[in-house]
């Protein structure tokens, strides 16, 4: 797999006269081909090994005679926090709000247009590891370090719900539908249905002797369509629940029965999962910088449909596009890049995989959060800084 790298600041270089780095990286052969981009008076200049074209001034197409990639610089970045550490954020309404949370155990959730503060969420102790908007907009879900996953109200900051039953550190969630029902992951292990009316946890599911990174909840077409007879779950028909472990145990769970579908353990810890509908399929992120893919209607088989390298450092984050037709993927070494083609190439492990969009900012800063709202794109970062893109 062929990936182009920019240097991280190359849309503060445009407003001088000046160069910015190229590295062109051949992931399979780990060869480099490095070149450099001269600057002058918001144009650019490519060299003998590199085309440049300045779209706008946060838009660059950059390519070489392999491969064409768009970089972007942030539209809107703002410091987070102060310390150096895990941080998450989520964006909503077309990129009007954010919020982020770090280190210190509270969350903002503030205007990226003006970067003016609406409003500071206090309550959880040490990192908050995912935050995220209710559908709604009105109201904040965000889990941590302290074990907790906490519901907020956007308005006023008021923490109306507290969802205690983790024995360790809450990792990831996720919501199902509108959110009435929750499932969230651990360090203990298991992943947990909630209802978040009662602040009560519905089952847990005993996934793995190590953390759960990530889970995720989805539904496929040959899933199981029973109704549950508990008067506590909403929408959970046909839903299954995916979650990837730090052992590199992926397991997947039907809500309604509460029964494990499918259970199998790969060589490298898994960071995120992604479940693609459309096309039935799991996406995997691991330490070691793979994307596994499985078809859910082979699982059975317990058969890896495909094992694409995508990176030199570890998946840290992932986020599908709204459209379900690319994977936004963060990584540990500051890049972020998304996926176009990869579910035309899922059935196909000869066929080209290829970055065609890259977020700039990051300077080897591990991205530690990737968020989609329309057409815009939040990261979030180690070196304390939301940025949010619009693509």
């Amino acid at each position: 797999m062929l990936r182009l790298f920019a240097q991280n600041d190359w849309g503060e270089d445009l407003i001088r006269t000046g160069s910015f780095w190229v590295t062109l990286i051949d992931l399979s052969n780990n060869i480099l081909t490095n070149g450099v981009i001269q600057t002058k008076d918001r144009n650019v200049q490519g060299d003998s090994k590199f085309n440049a074209k300045l779209i706008d001034n946060r838009k660059l197409l950059i390519s070489s005679s392999s491969l064409s990639s768009t970089f972007y610089s942030p539209d809107s970045t703002r410091k987070c926090s102060t310390k150096l550490g895990h941080l998450s954020t989520d964006i909503v309404f077309e990129g009007a709000l954010a919020v982020s949370g770090g280190v210190d155990g509270n969350l903002s959730v503030w205007e990226p247009s003006n970067n003016r503060i609406k409003t500071i969420f206090e309550g959880h102790v040490g990192d908050i590891y995912k935050t995220r908007f209710f559908p709604s907009g009105k109201v904040v879900l965000s889990c941590g370090a302290d074990t907790t996953l906490r519901i907020w109200n956007v308005s006023d900051g008021w923490c109306g719900a507290i969802l205690k039953g983790h024995k360790s550190a809450t990792l990831s969630f996720d919501l199902i539908d509108r959110g009435r029902n929750i499932i969230s992951s651990s360090r203990d292990g298991t992943i947990r249905l909630w209802d978040c009316s009662t602040s009560s946890t519905i089952t847990t599911f005993d996934c793995s002797n190590s953390a759960i990174n990530d889970c995720k909840v989805g539904s496929f077409s040959n899933g199981n369509g029973s109704k549950s007879s508990d008067s506590r779950e909403v929408g959970t028909e046909g839903k299954v629940v995916v979650g990837g472990s730090d052992n590199g145990v992926l397991s997947v769970h039907d809500i309604v029965s509460k029964t494990k579908i499918f259970d199998t353990k790969i060589s490298s810890s898994i960071n995120t999962v992604n479940i693609i509908e459309k096309t039935n399929n799991i996406v995997a992120g691991t330490e070691d910088g793979n994307l596994f893919i499985w078809d859910f209607r082979k699982l059975d088989e317990k058969t890896v449909l495909n094992n694409i390298r995508i990176s030199k450092s570890s998946i840290t984050s992932s986020s599908l596009s709204i459209t379900e037709k690319g994977l936004w993927i963060g990584s540990s070494d500051g890049s972020c890049g998304q996926i176009e083609n990869i579910f035309s190439s899922i059935n196909n492990s000869n066929s080209l995989i290829s970055f065609e969009n890259e977020l700039s900012g990051s300077n080897l800063d591990s991205i530690t959060s990737v968020s989609i709202a329309s057409n815009y794109v939040a990261t979030a970062s180690r070196d304390g800084f939301t940025r949010l893109y619009n693509i």
